[in-house]
């Protein structure tokens, strides 16, 4: 039996006997015969026939079923020993959310062991002792156990005819159907209201933000709010847009979660018995939805919440908003895809990054966006007026509150590049001998194409040198050395004494 799958099959078993959603969700994937080892097959159909018939599973109701079937001894030799392996698959640490995660592992180990076993049956009996695998597995008794990824493994060509356009847009430039958005900022300063104004323009085919949407139906879950707050709150963005109530009031829907213990898979075993479907759906919040017992800041928790939250869309055919919380600290000099609070994996798992970062002037804010499918997007300024957020192009998108203007900190980052590259090119060098010492501890500082931008910037200003060399493998290599216009930077690194400047273009004022 291969690593992690006995686990595997007690962390099936351990689902089904302690939720019926479970018991169902395997029933529709897995027989008794795809778990390896009998005592598993024994707990799987005891677990299914009792869920079947209504009867609560427990160690005593599962004991009393095994004995009336005469099957206890099946599990184990003696009786104790088969109630003490019971108890632990009951207490196996396994979350019924993921039984579809487990379940697939054991149907996996399954359908292999199925083939090599007949493999070996086939190979003993064919008279050509030359034929290979591949010959063999394209034999009749072979066709009902292709593997997944054989059946999922698609040439181009199919991907291209099955696929011949991009999902459609749902907000041109930013997101579209099937995928998954983050939306997300500080808390307390009004990201549930940017996605009311988000649900209005979806649901009445209005631009947002000078983005154009395509007009859909809108559903927003909502684990935070009392039911009163929520509708009070959409009505009034809705008249702030001056939206006639009567216009969007059975048009945008709400599943109103507060206080339910609710969490993204049962969320999800609920929008697979929906009959309607949405153009987006709005979760609200992220983290009142994580499985009790997972982390934000655990990958694998995040891996699996992702995997849901794209089932959600592929099922509905829908895009998918999370409102969610940037992490604690600075925000202003991360990347966008960092803002978000957690494990890194949810920076990766999302299509659509959506971030509110402050800025220097109050009640303002910036919007960027990271996007997979569309060119990248301009930051946008935005003010809160309550209870609206209104785009302002007058807004200087770069000076965002607790951090440098994107243009301070490149200026700061050449000026540290000059300034290295300037003391190591105290003799001829060239750029490779450069980046080698630019570390001073044998692993560069600077990356190759950093230090070429700052040679090329020096040479311009005329405060590096060029000449040519020959050297042991290649002639004629470009070499720089310090000229005698520039300072000496180990010393002082605006010069200012000295006369250099590095905001001019000679580097003298």
């Amino acid at each position: 039996m291969s690593a992690g799958e006995p686990q595997a099959e007690q962390s099936v078993i351990s689902c089904v006997l302690t939720s019926d959603e479970a018991a169902k969700t395997a029933r529709s994937l897995l027989e008794p015969t795809d778990f390896q080892e009998y005592r598993h097959q024994v707990l799987y159909s005891a677990a299914q026939e009792m869920h079947q018939g209504g009867i609560p599973c427990d160690a005593v109701t599962v004991t009393q079923h095994l004995q009336k079937t005469e099957r206890l001894l099946e599990v184990a030799p003696t009786r104790d020993e088969a109630v003490s392996y019971l108890c632990q698959t009951l207490e196996f640490p396994a979350y019924a959310k993921h039984v579809r995660y487990y379940a697939d592992i054991v149907k996996d180990r399954s359908l292999r062991r199925q083939i090599k076993e007949r493999l070996l049956s086939a190979a003993q009996t064919t008279d050509d002792p030359s034929i290979d695998i591949e010959t063999l597995i394209k034999r009749p008794n072979f066709a009902d156990l292709i593997l997944p990824e054989q059946s999922e493994i698609k040439t181009l060509r199919q991907l291209s005819e099955a696929h011949p356009d991009l999902y459609g847009s749902l907000i041109e430039g930013i997101l579209r159907r099937c995928e998954v958005a983050n939306i997300i900022a500080p808390s307390k300063i009004g990201k549930s209201w940017l996605t009311y104004n988000l649900a209005h323009c979806v649901n009445a085919g209005m631009k947002w933000f000078g983005f154009k949407t395509n007009l859909g139906p809108v559903l927003i879950i909502d684990n935070e709010l009392h039911e009163p707050t929520i509708w009070h709150r959409i009505r009034a963005v809705g008249d702030a847009m001056e939206l006639k109530f009567d216009d969007y009031a059975d048009a945008i829907k709400v599943w109103p979660m507060r206080g339910r213990a609710e969490n993204v898979f049962s969320i999800g075993q609920k929008i697979d018995r929906l009959r309607e479907r949405f153009a987006l759906v709005i979760l609200d919040a992220k983290y009142r939805s994580m499985p009790a017992g997972t982390s934000e800041n655990d990958n694998a928790s995040e891996t699996a919440f992702y995997n849901e939250i794209d089932r959600w869309a592929r099922s509905l055919n829908c895009a998918v908003a999370l409102v969610h919380h940037s992490g604690k600290g600075g925000q202003s000099e991360k990347r966008v895809t960092d803002v978000g609070s957690g494990a890194g994996a949810q920076s990766r798992a999302a299509d659509t990054h959506l971030v509110l970062r402050e800025h220097e002037e109050p009640n303002t804010f910036v919007l960027e966006a990271a996007v997979r499918s569309f060119a990248p997007v301009e930051p946008i300024g935005l003010r809160w007026v309550f209870p609206l957020w209104v785009s302002d192009e007058s807004v200087d998108v770069a000076k965002l509150k607790g951090g440098k203007s994107r243009v301070d900190k490149q200026a700061m980052d050449d000026q540290e590049t000059d300034i290295e590259v300037l003391r190591i090119c105290e003799t001829w060098k060239n750029v490779g001998d450069i980046e080698r010492e630019s570390g001073g501890n044998g692993k560069p500082r600077f990356g190759k194409d950093r230090i070429r931008r700052s040679v090329e910037r020096l040479t311009r200003k005329l405060l590096l040198d060029t000449d040519k060399q020959d050297r042991d493998r290649h002639k004629n290599v470009m070499v720089y050395r310090r000229s005698v216009r520039a300072h000496n930077p180990e010393h002082e690194a605006t010069a200012s004494s000295n006369g250099f400047d590095w905001s001019t273009e000679d580097g003298f004022r």
